[in-house]
């Protein structure tokens, strides 16, 4: 049976609750006055509030609120709140619907610090009084979670300790109605879940908190959702990664990926034994990883300083090419290895013309080509064609979350290219990608000053003219010191 108890693991953490509950406390102090003033002012109720965490995924963690809410007419806007990203997990991405309808939110106070939660207010339909406001937030990071314990042996089990959200929920708004809490798990034990504000039950990989009702007290806001539990999966993280994307009017573009993989479950504790896991392999370690590419990318190739990427396995599919990439050592916690691989692929797959503007634009993933996988840090080339002017990103916008820079203004030569006529380069920082399929995520566009296509035969041509003058005038010296051939040398 799993333990319900409010005191393990972990012995630091009455003094870790004590600062948590002060900085909650204040933070929800400070949201429940414009809560009672909206109460005040017939402003926005929620009737209902469900909260859902997912605990399922190796490489993030899940957090949606779906209120049920009431509104006077006019009003502009809804907040829900969330955990502040020092105790619940990096944001990496959010979505947020209004009666099903996709609809833009936008963060309101503290993305970072101790203990203050942010919000996201998402605008409301003016010609509606109510309705369902759903938002998802997506968590990256050792504070969404950590392996507990931090070590563990070639075959042990690894289990997980999550801490997020508080259990009763800070709302911007009065709540008039119910809040219920789950949490999904994946397959494995659970070991405990805290109990600190009941009711708090379990029913197989779903942990519930509530149904609750009334306005929270200091000591319930301060109160976390705490489950330690069992996973026994691969947790691959991407540390960093630079993906560069190289475009030619001669017709190709060429990509190149460098990878430094992390697993980030429980470190090895002890010495690594090939005999011990070739007769037991752990299900949270791996051999393989699988890049799932564009369909028409060719001249795949990759590489690593250590040789442990030592085979690979190309299938080809309808909509992509999937490398497999195998490893001569497994990965095991605290395990990294870093390699490049890179293909080329046809210009007309990802460059498009504009026939109004004249204006050529690249359409690519941002995101790397690995499933459910985050970049904690994750830097964008694209290199353009020589010739290429006023590069204009439209997406990923500069300062959207997660975005950390955009960078239009640098130069880079490469094979062939004059001097006086570089490739502009566009550099963008991005922090906790998760990545997806998505087409288009990666937009720049950019003009080309007439004859580009020129310059490099040009170029190619003037040397070779140039080499030719120079042997020819070389040819004319003569560096001889003896005498013309044409006289005779006088006899003694």
């Amino acid at each position: 049976m799993p333990r319900s108890d409010t005191d393990k693991p972990g012995a630091p953490r009455a003094a870790w609750r004590a600062t948590l509950a002060l900085g909650v406390a204040a933070a929800a102090a400070g949201l429940a006055r414009p809560a009672a003033a909206a109460a005040a002012d017939g402003g926005p109720e929620l009737t209902s509030l469900q909260r859902a965490v997912g605990l399922t995924s190796t490489s993030f963690v899940t957090v949606s609120q779906k209120a049920e809410a009431t509104w006077p007419r006019g009003t502009k806007a809804l907040s829900l709140v969330f955990a502040s990203e020092a105790s619940g997990g990096a944001v990496a991405k959010y979505a947020c619907s209004v009666g099903g309808q996709p609809a833009p939110g936008a963060f309101r106070g503290a993305r970072a610090g101790a203990a203050d939660p942010f919000s996201v207010s998402v605008p409301l339909p003016s010609g509606s009084s109510d309705g369902t406001v759903e938002c998802t937030v997506t968590r990256v990071g050792p504070a969404a979670r950590r392996p507990f314990p931090a070590k563990v042996p070639q075959t042990g089990r690894h289990r997980f300790l999550f801490e997020g959200e508080s259990t009763r929920a800070v709302t911007a708004h009065p709540l008039r109605g119910a809040e219920t809490t789950t949490v999904s798990l994946p397959a494995g034990k659970v070991e405990s879940f805290s109990s600190d504000v009941k009711p708090a039950a379990q029913s197989g990989r779903t942990v519930t908190y509530g149904p609750y009702s009334g306005a929270p007290s200091a000591e319930e806001l301060a109160s976390r959702i705490r489950v330690h539990y069992e996973h026994n999966e691969p947790f691959l993280m991407v540390r960093s990664a630079v993906r560069e994307v190289e475009v030619s009017h001669w017709g190709n573009v060429a990509v190149e990926e460098n990878v430094d993989l992390v697993h980030a479950g429980a470190e090895l504790e002890g010495f690594f034994s090939r005999l011990e896991h070739t007769q037991r392999e752990p299900a949270a370690a791996t051999q393989s990883i699988r890049a799932r590419l564009p369909p028409n990318a060719g001249q795949l190739y990759y590489r690593d300083a250590m040789g442990n990427v030592s085979t690979s396995i190309v299938l080809r599919r309808r909509d992509s090419t999937d490398l497999d990439l195998k490893f001569r050592f497994p990965l095991y916690g605290g395990w990294h290895i870093e390699w490049y691989h890179g293909y080329n692929a046809p210009l007309a797959s990802f460059v498009s013309r504009d026939e109004v503007s004249g204006r050529y634009a690249l359409d690519f993933d941002v995101g790397l080509p690995f499933k459910d996988m985050v970049a904690e840090q994750l830097t964008l080339h694209v290199v353009l064609p020589a010739g290429a002017t006023d590069a204009v990103v439209e997406a990923p916008v500069a300062g959207a979350y997660g975005v950390a820079s955009v960078t239009t203004n640098k130069t880079r030569l490469t094979w062939l290219d004059v001097p006086w006529s570089p490739r502009p380069l566009v550099i963008i920082e991005l922090r906790n990608h998760v990545a997806e399929f998505k087409r288009g995520s990666l937009r720049v566009t950019y003009a080309l000053r007439p004859g580009h296509l020129a310059e490099k035969p040009l170029a190619v041509a003037a040397a070779f003219l140039g080499l030719y003058v120079v042997a020819f005038l070389v040819g004319r010296i003569s560096a001889s010191m003896g005498a013309p051939s044409g006289r005779k040398r006088k006899q003694l």
